[in-house]
């Protein structure tokens, strides 16, 4: 440690209670005031260990009937998360049947995270995924679909515990540390008294304005809570890409497919169902060399559905992959 840093921390040491309390203070000030109040920051995090990423779907059905698990298979299928096992409890909150993700891994092992929308979410594939990985990168609770929620998301709600309510439980991912579902009730019960939500959007947060619906007590931006979140919420952040994703089974071949781009035609559908075929012998990895063109319409959430690796060269920068829903 150089004498400069000492010096510094040695001096934020000395002035960080004056600080503090003077935030506090303002803080206060802007809460009697009626003023937007309180702000909110990210902190670094680190994972010992990468947890898995696999999501519990919790479904109620009316038994054992194959017909409601026929319809699940291909909405699985469609989802561009493939880490998602399916648990249909019947009325009486037994079992009824269960779809294992197509990933190499323990079979029974628990589950870090799960949603229990009730019957099967009309939201666009990429929606989950999506919740998962801010579900991971942050130490969050419970990650809403904020656009999804209809009639929209009351900008005034303030508790966080509304997140096992009707209207946001079919687009909310919950942690299960701090959330359970119970199936005898089929419901959703808090574990913590004051769980940390936050709002997503399907491209990211969205634009909230600096406004007293937004910035209070128990509300600071995309986040909710039960609790004063105080002048500053903090909020621990991870590396995602540490996440513990499925790899290529070994001896597997990899093809590269280039195209244009992935338009709803003759030549896309030939294509796709070809490699469709193909998906238990190879693994693909998609590039599109074209800006997409709306007005030929998109394939990409389909082609997602064969590989997670897909990438629009057009749009393309270091290490970022095309979302289904990403547009030009």
């Amino acid at each position: 440690m150089t004498r400069r840093s000492w010096v510094r921390r040695q001096l934020g040491r000395l002035t960080g209670p004056a600080v503090r309390l003077a935030r506090r203070r303002r803080y206060e000030r802007q809460l009697a005031r009626g003023e937007p109040a309180g702000d909110y920051s990210y902190v670094e995090r680190t994972w010992t260990d990468a947890p898995a990423a696999l999501v519990d779907l919790h479904l109620r059905v009316s038994g054992r009937d194959d017909a409601e698990r026929s319809r699940v298979t291909p909405w699985c299928q469609s989802q561009t998360l493939a880490e998602i096992r399916v648990l249909a409890w019947d009325v009486e909150g037994v079992e009824a049947w269960r779809i294992e993700p197509p990933t190499d891994g323990e079979p029974g092992r628990p589950a870090l995270w799960f949603a229990a929308p009730g019957g099967l979410p009309e939201a666009l594939p990429a929606q989950l995924e999506s919740a998962l990985l801010v579900a991971a990168a942050e130490e969050i609770d419970a990650v809403v679909l904020r656009e999804r929620v209809s009639p929209p998301l009351d900008p005034s709600l303030q508790l966080a515990d509304a997140v096992t309510g009707p209207e946001l439980r079919p687009w909310t991912l919950y942690s299960a540390s701090a959330f359970a579902y119970e199936p005898s009730t089929d419901s959703v019960r808090p574990l913590t008294a004051d769980p940390l939500v936050k709002l997503v959007d399907t491209n990211g947060v969205g634009d909230l304005p600096r406004d007293v619906a937004h910035f209070g007590r128990t509300r600071r931006g995309p986040y909710l809570s039960s609790r004063d979140m105080g002048p500053v919420l903090e909020v621990g952040v991870r590396d995602v890409a540490a996440l513990e994703r499925p790899r290529r089974r070994p001896g597997r071949p990899t093809v590269l497919v280039l195209g244009p781009f992935l338009a709803r035609g003759g030549a896309e559908h030939t294509l796709f169902e070809t490699l469709r075929v193909l998906t238990d012998e190879l693994d693909f990895i998609f590039a599109t060399l074209a800006p997409h063109r709306p007005s030929l319409d998109d394939r990409r959430p389909e082609f997602r559905a064969i590989s997670e690796h897909l990438y629009c060269s057009a749009t393309w920068s270091t290490r970022r992959p095309c979302r289904a829903s990403c547009s030009t």
